[in-house]
């Protein structure tokens, strides 16, 4: 399971079990980052998010 938003070309992908963001612009990745468990609960918090 995964959470997803979109934000223009940008897509975020949020893996709350690997605490994990990773970043595509036009269908490239490019960023993966690790988020700490507070960082998770403030992404989902702040933004609307789509789980998949």
């Amino acid at each position: 399971m995964h959470y997803e938003r979109t934000e223009g070309t940008t897509r975020y992908l949020l893996f709350p079990d690997r605490l994990t963001l990773h970043v595509i612009t036009d269908n490239r990745l490019d960023d993966v980052k690790d988020v700490s468990e507070d960082e998770l609960f403030t992404l989902l918090e702040t933004y609307e998010w789509v789980c998949r």
